[in-house]
């Protein structure tokens, strides 16, 4: 695969514009794209690669490849997202301590008599996983954009993350899908 044009549907289709163009031309060449991007043409916008949608008011991102008719869209623009990070890593906090009080309580059940960790080493433990996981949730949010480019459409929406591309390209394609669909309405 090549040739963008063996994305569109309809072989009359025209490109209008392109959204993350270099993770396109990865696509193209090799068949995967480890970013998401877009294509818009003069009857359809074209999403694939790493996008994001909402579960239960968190994004989550997954693998995409969306075919999505430019009259069903009907708001596009960038906003603040909350990601999955911090949930994440309460879970892996909450693994981990689970795992050790098992463990405890499974070396006492076998008949060593013991104890694996002790009360106080619980504690220290469960301290240090608190401190990293903190500590990684505010280096993850400082450090990283949350700021995202949504595209909703027929009661459902598609979500970039806009670190990845340049505000310009952003605001382009936003501006040219509008336009696409005026002139599909019109």
């Amino acid at each position: 695969m090549n040739d963008v044009y063996s994305l569109f549907v309809d072989e009359d289709e025209e490109m209008v514009a392109v959204f993350g163009e270099k993770y396109l031309h990865n696509f193209l060449e090799y068949g995967a794209s480890g970013k998401g991007f877009g294509v818009l043409s003069d009857k359809r916008l074209y999403c694939c690669g790493k996008c994001y949608y909402k579960i239960c008011g968190v994004y989550v991102a997954h693998n995409c490849r969306y075919i999505i008719n430019v009259g069903d869209v009907s708001c596009t623009g960038t906003r603040s997202a909350g990601m999955a990070v911090m949930i994440l890593l309460d879970l892996v906090f909450a693994a981990v301590w689970l795992l050790l009080v098992t463990l405890s309580v499974a070396a006492v059940n076998a008949g060593m008599g013991y104890a694996l960790f002790s009360f106080c080493d619980m504690a220290v433990i469960s301290g240090l996983l608190l401190i990293f996981a903190l500590a990684a949730g505010i280096l993850y949010f400082c450090r990283k954009k949350t700021e995202i480019f949504v595209i909703q459409y027929a009661g459902n929406e598609i979500a970039f993350l806009t670190l990845y591309y340049p505000q310009g390209e952003i605001l382009d394609f936003e501006r040219k899908i509008h336009k696409v669909k005026n002139k599909i309405l019109a």
